[in-house]
Parts: structure tokens; C-alpha cells; sequence
């Protein structure tokens, strides 16, 4: 198991089950209930003295996870309308994309520093990067790129969604997330031996179409329902999104496992991520003409 990588069975799981402790009445209290148990499973994920005792505790992080998360849309989708839900959700997104994206790079900070000699347990409460032929803190700086990439678009998406709406703003997330997956192939393919940090302009340009991406497929998921069944729908999207995470990762693996070395793996696999992207775009086409439109 990669130890960067939140196990989806806990959260996926309970998502559904747990979803209207996020609707219109009682947010708070899940919120607060939710977190308490995230962080006790953080804790004991720090101090877990087998494998199987850190993935138990990772299970239960991923039920606590799954109490937050939906609860957090709902707030959004029923406490704001018209251009500041826009605004709210570009928020999320952003916030949602600088944690994960950033969170690698201080991971790598932290295992350098080996804090009272905890190594990799100091970063249970964040992400834990993993890089191939890197050190922890330079797979965290190869990987800032898309960081920066995502924090440019995100924190501007709600004024691309006003003009272009959501459907060709996420088209235009897309391709562009296709292009820099494209540069990733190629920087594989055409500096095997060189340096890793050829990777960084292809990451940049993904991370620029992921933050057009992410905060308007949440708004067109949630725009249309109803403020009494918000909990619901931001459980099914919240599920919807681990369930594919941990599918996506599944199917990668298998293209990644399946080729000769790494550098064939590598282009490999993000050739298949870039034809998925595209294969975005054309699904795209069935959302309505008018999602999102200002």
C-alpha cells in the first residue's frame, strides 16, 4: 500500500450511510464528530506499531473523512447562491487542490527534518509523497508544479465559470490537463536519462486544468437539488469521487505493472491518463447547455 494514499473502504463505504447527518438541520455537530474521530485515526496511524494496525487506523480515518466531507458541500450548496455558491466552490476547490498538491511538499520537508526521529510517521496528518529515484523532499519539489498550476486556475475558476459557464470551462480544464499529461509522456519518452525536473512544465500545465475541472463538476453535481436533499447528493458525489479515485488507481496500476521498466511504465500510464482526459471532454457534451451559465 502506498502510504501517501488514503484507503477509500472506510470512507466509501459510509459515505452513503452517514450523508444526511449533513443535511440542512445538523451540520455542526457531524463536522465536530467527524473530525474528533479523523484525528484520533491520524494519531494512532502516527504511533501504529504493525502494518496491519496502520491500515485498520487508515480505515477509520477514511470513516472520519467521510463524515467531514460531505457535510462541507451541503454547508456550501445551502448557505450560498448564485455567484458567491460559485465562489464558495471555487474556494473549496482550491483549498481541496493546495492541501493535496502542497501537502507533498511539506511531507518531504517534514521526513528531511526526521522530527524527534519520527521520520514518516510526523506526516500522518497530511499527505506522505512518494517519488521514484527522489528523496521525500524532492519528489515533494517536482511535484509543487502542479501545485502552482492548480492554484492559478482554482482561485480564478468562478470568473471563467460566469463567463464561459461550467460545461466549457470543465472542457477547457480538460484539454488542457491532456496536454500537460501529454508533455509528461514526452518528457518520459525523450529524457529517460536526464533529470526529473523535465517533469515539472507538463505537471504545471495539468495542475492549470485541474483547477478548472474540480470546483465546476462539484457545482453541476449539486446546483440543481434541492436545500432539504443536500446531504444526500454531497454524499453521493462524495462517494462517487472515492470509489473512482480508488478505481482510477486500480486500473493505472494494472498499465503501470504491465510494462518492462519504469520509464516505459511511466509514459505508459500517462498516455492512458491523457486519453481518459479526452474521453472527459467528450462526456462533457451531456451535461446541460445551461449549467452554470451567470
Amino acid at each position: 500500500m502506498r502510504p501517501g494514499w488514503s484507503p477509500p473502504a472506510g470512507s466509501a463505504t459510509s459515505l452513503l450511510a452517514r450523508h444526511r447527518a449533513g443535511g440542512v438541520h445538523r451540520p455542526p455537530p457531524g463536522v465536530a464528530v467527524g473530525l474528533a474521530l479523523f484525528t484520533l485515526a491520524s494519531a494512532a496511524c502516527g504511533l501504529a506499531p504493525t502494518t496491519g494496525a496502520l491500515v485498520g487506523s487508515r480505515v477509520v480515518r477514511g470513516l472520519g473523512a467521510a463524515l467531514m466531507g460531505p457535510q462541507v458541500l451541503a454547508i456550501l450548496r445551502t448557505a450560498f447562491s448564485g455567484a458567491a455558491q460559485a465562489r464558495a466552490f471555487a474556494r473549496y476547490g482550491l483549498t481541496m487542490g493546495v492541501g493535496a498538491e502542497f501537502g507533498q511538499l511539506i511531507g518531504g520537508l517534514l521526513i528531511r527534518a526526521d522530527l524527534l526521529g519520527l521520520g514518516w510517521r510526523s506526516c500522518f496528518l497530511i499527505n506522505l509523497p512518494i517519488g521514484r529515484g527522489l528523496d521525500a523532499l524532492g519528489a515533494g519539489l517536482v511535484f509543487t508544479a502542479i501545485g502552482l498550476g492548480y492554484l492559478i486556475t482554482s482561485n480564478t475558476t468562478h470568473l471563467v465559470t460566469a463567463r464561459l459557464g461550467e460545461p466549457r470551462t470543465i472542457t477547457v480544464g480538460g484539454l488542457l490537463m491532456a496536454a500537460g499529461l501529454g508533455l509528461l509522456a514526452l518528457a518520459a519518452y525523450g529524457a529517460a536519462a536526464g533529470s526529473v525536473w523535465w517533469l515539472a512544465p507538463g505537471l504545471f500545465v495539468d495542475g492549470l486544468g485541474m483547477g478548472l475541472v474540480i470546483a465546476p463538476v462539484t457545482t453541476v453535481a449539486l446546483a440543481a437539488v434541492e436545500p432539504q436533499l443536500a446531504g444526500s447528493a454531497a454524499g453521493a458525489v462524495s462517494t462517487v469521487q472515492q470509489v473512482g479515485g480508488a478505481v482510477g488507481i486500480a486500473l493505472i496500476g494494472l498499465v503501470y505493472y504491465g510494462a518492462g521498466d519504469a520509464t516505459a511504465a511511466f509514459g505508459r500510464s500517462v498516455t492512458a491518463l491523457a486519453v481518459l482526459e479526452l474521453v472527459l471532454v467528450g462526456l462533457v457534451r451531456l451535461l446541460p447547455r445551461t449549467a452554470g451559465r451567470s
